[in-house]
């Protein structure tokens, strides 16, 4: 069990993040998620944005034991695209039963015991001094694929616009629906989907030491970018096939001093490589190397995608 945050007493306190995302409706069939202090959740919380499924997802999170819970939308919640809804979405995905968008947007905005939705918004975490920047926006899926909320066309000037606008202060964890450009975005049929202008944005300006995000359930995963100090994480939840079946990812994050003593956003924090969570004999507990960098191995450093060699990095599933 972790410790409380301001009761770590340790020279390096770490700070445990557990991540799932893409649950679409079926966040009762995860199983046990991990204890943590912060958990994340990248999007897609609904199948549809149905008032049923979000207004369920809010009490689940809001049962969960974890001190703080950030929370996006992804492209699947329509409802909580409240203009995209009332003009395209409800007519596409609910002609015979209309949803509520408002009433989508209060059970999110109104979530207690720690549930924290971010829309283009940032929130500093007051126990940890972690900032969260998190964006639902994710690059138009083209035709035969129907419209879906918080859909930007990419390359264009309103994706450089959305992507420009992220985190303009800067951020330690940045949570968006979409990945970045050949960062666990491969699709079956081989095609890097992510977007090029995020990945920009979050190599060169935005350097976060964390980049959280779902959306294609293939590339479920980890990857550690050596040369830029970023960890990369798709902790979709469903797979291919819309099953709940892939665990959540934890990584814990090493800070430089206790808790109590030091004011995180000036000072670095050190990732630690992470795996998906495990059952490993009677005791399910996350597995983690704690490092004072980012690890490479000589096994993963084949696994990486062609538009990632360029880069320093491993992947780990």
């Amino acid at each position: 069990m972790m410790a409380e945050a301001n009761e770590v007493q340790s020279e390096r306190a770490v700070v445990r993040i557990v991540m799932i995302s893409d649950t679409h409706g079926l966040h009762r069939a995860i199983g046990e998620i991990p204890d943590g202090d912060i958990l994340i959740h990248a999007g897609d919380f609904s199948n549809t944005g149905e008032n049923s499924q979000i207004e369920d997802f809010c009490n689940f999170l809001e049962n969960l034991p974890h001190r703080l819970k950030i929370v996006i939308a992804g492209n699947h919640d329509n409802t909580v695209d409240q203009d995209f809804y009332k003009k395209r979405g409800q007519q596409i995905f609910h002609q015979q039963n209309p949803q509520d968008p408002a009433a989508a947007r209060a059970a999110l905005e109104g979530a207690g015991r720690g549930v924290v939705y971010l829309e283009d918004s940032s929130h500093e975490d007051a126990a940890t001094g972690l900032r969260f920047w998190g964006s639902p926006w994710t690059p138009t899926i083209p035709p035969p694929c129907p419209e879906w909320a918080f859909n930007m066309t990419c390359p264009s000037a309103t994706c450089a616009s959305k992507c420009t606008a992220l985190a303009p202060r800067g951020c330690d964890v940045l949570v968006t629906h979409g990945p970045p450009r050949g960062r666990r975005d491969r699709i079956v049929t081989g095609a890097d989907v992510g977007c090029p202008e995020l990945l920009r944005e979050v190599e060169t300006r935005i350097k976060p030491i964390l980049h959280v995000f779902g959306h294609i359930h293939e590339t479920y995963g980890v990857t550690t970018d050596v040369q830029h100090n970023i960890m990369y994480v798709n902790p979709s939840t469903c797979n291919f096939d819309y099953q709940p079946i892939q665990p959540p990812i934890v990584v814990d994050l090493q800070m430089p001093y206790p808790l109590d003593e030091r004011g995180l956003s000036k000072m670095p924090t050190v990732l630690t490589q992470s795996v998906p969570y495990e059952e490993i004999g009677n005791e399910q507990q996350p597995l983690s190397l704690l490092s004072p960098t980012p690890v490479v191995t000589e096994e993963s450093k084949g696994a990486s995608n062609e538009t990632n060699e360029q880069h320093t990095h491993s992947d780990m599933v």
